[in-house]
């Protein structure tokens, strides 16, 4: 028997109560991977402390570059984050592959949205995530997605051959109940 994939994925993808508005969301793929992979799920924000819920924290264009700070307290966590990184890095091992919450300061894929220091009010852009982004460097050969790049058929499909290594995979991964013919 093949050995099944090992997953990094955003907590709350898998419905735990972690988001800074403290609802539930639930991501149908990544419930789907439950029986057919080991998946080590990680929130860094609540891994920095931060309670649930908590006011949101957003990436921030300083001149000292982009920091990652407490909106309503202007408290900086970019030193927090980044140990957070190291540690679940230090304690995750090896992976197959990664799924993210998009538009997250923490988790998002080039989507988060980035703030000029002092106007939390009108993003500037959009970027990676602070914890995305170490994820990237720590392991840039591995898939890495969002739950909203997993949308579309095509990337899942790569995503599942990329993560099975090649190996044939469940057929019911692959399709959403939203996906059309």
């Amino acid at each position: 028997m093949p050995k099944r994939p090992r997953l990094l994925v955003s907590k709350c993808l898998l419905g735990e109560k972690c988001r800074y508005d403290g609802l539930l969301v639930q991501d149908v793929f990544v419930r789907k991977l439950l029986p057919h992979c080991e998946l080590y799920a990680v929130c860094p924000e609540c891994e920095m402390g931060l309670p649930v819920p908590r006011p949101k924290v957003k990436m921030v264009e300083t001149p000292a570059g982009k920091r990652l700070v407490i909106e309503d307290a202007g408290i900086d966590m970019t030193n927090q984050i980044e140990h957070v990184s190291a540690r679940v890095f230090g304690a995750l091992g090896e992976i197959n592959g990664v799924v993210l919450k998009s538009r997250s300061p923490s988790c998002g894929l080039y989507d988060a949205k980035v703030y000029h220091e002092g106007d939390f009010e009108h993003p500037i852009g959009r970027d990676i995530g602070f914890f995305a982004r170490e994820v990237l460097m720590q392991y840039p050969h591995l898939p890495v997605e969002s739950d909203e790049t997993l949308l579309d058929p095509q990337t899942r499909h790569q995503f599942l051959i990329n993560i099975f290594s090649g190996e044939s995979y469940p057929p019911e991964l692959l399709h959403y109940p939203e996906d059309t013919d």
